[in-house]
């Protein structure tokens, strides 16, 4: 078994330099203004799409992409691919990167719009108003994982 790198483990982040080269490789244009999340669940359920309507099996998506099918198994599984199977797996499928990454910033908001909702409700005191946004709240977090969506919409 392969052991799995810092970058795949989540305990360390690329330099800056790798980064740079990646963000033009991959063409994303903004760099995030705070944390992101790379949702691994929705990856591998768009390559597995791409992997379907080709008719391919993985292991012609592994000889494709360049990409072992030993890591293509652990991306199965949850584990993140460090930045060249990444950039891999992005150049074969044609998927955009920026797709499956999600800002805290983005949940921040959705939790701040139903704050200003209970807060302007007539039927409600400010109490019960902070009471309710505090169950939504831990509610949210919990089911969430603040991982789970790339998308989380609007109101």
């Amino acid at each position: 078994a392969q052991a799995l790198s810092k970058y795949e483990r989540g305990e360390a982040l690329p330099r800056s330099d790798v980064l740079k080269g990646l963000k033009e490789v991959l063409g994303v244009t903004e760099t995030p203004k705070r944390a992101v999340k790379f949702n691994v669940q929705a990856f591998w359920a768009a390559l597995d799409s791409q992997r379907q309507s080709q008719k391919l099996t993985w292991k012609q998506v592994a000889e494709l992409s360049g990409v072992s099918a030993s890591t293509l198994t652990r991306i199965s599984r949850g584990k993140k691919p460090d930045l060249d199977n990444l950039a891999s797996l992005l150049i074969w499928s044609g998927l955009k990167a920026e797709s499956f990454f999600s800002s805290f910033s983005e949940r921040d908001d959705i939790l701040g719009k139903i704050s200003a909702c209970l807060k302007e409700d007539s039927h409600l005191t400010p109490e019960d108003a902070a009471l309710i946004e505090e169950l939504i709240r831990v509610a949210y977090k919990k089911l969430s994982n603040f991982a789970d969506d790339v998308n989380p919409g609007s109101c």
